[in-house]
């Protein structure tokens, strides 16, 4: 049995609309380039061993943001996480996303768009736990 927390529920309930609007734009993005690539470039047969260490590549790079996302959700504590760092990593992430796209690379499309909705949760909650709370306090300091 598992157990959900209230505040995944209350995340989840919250943000729904933002990842349901993000996974139809990457789907059409997916679609859209995906028709493109296919009837300009003929098909390229994948080896084996380079699909696997694609793959094995993709779940490694994926499964390690997960420990900072867990950190994150039980500590609520981001002011270690540098803005200006996690802005270009998320940048990095779309590129490869959108690149994997380009040349129809499954492990890249994969990975890159879990770490993506992955690394949107700790973007979200440091904005929230961070530069809000600190842009309000400047604030008040002002007045």
């Amino acid at each position: 049995m598992v157990l959900i927390s209230p505040q995944l529920v209350k995340f989840t309930k919250h943000y729904s609309s933002c990842f349901s609007v993000l996974n139809n734009f990457l789907l059409n993005i997916f679609k859209n380039y995906s028709a493109f690539i296919h009837k300009f470039t003929p098909q390229i047969k994948q080896r084996n061993m380079e699909s696997y260490l694609g793959y094995i590549a993709a779940f490694c790079t994926t499964i390690a943001f997960i420990p900072q996302a867990l950190k994150v959700y039980k500590t609520k504590h981001t002011k270690d996480i540098s803005l200006g760092m996690f802005s270009l990593l998320n940048a990095g992430f779309i590129l490869w996303l959108w690149y994997g796209i380009l040349i129809i690379s499954y492990p890249i499309i994969i990975a890159n768009a879990v770490t993506i909705v992955i690394a949107i949760y700790i973007f979200i909650t440091k904005i929230k736990l961070d530069i809000i709370p600190s842009r309000k306090l400047n604030a008040e300091n002002h007045d």
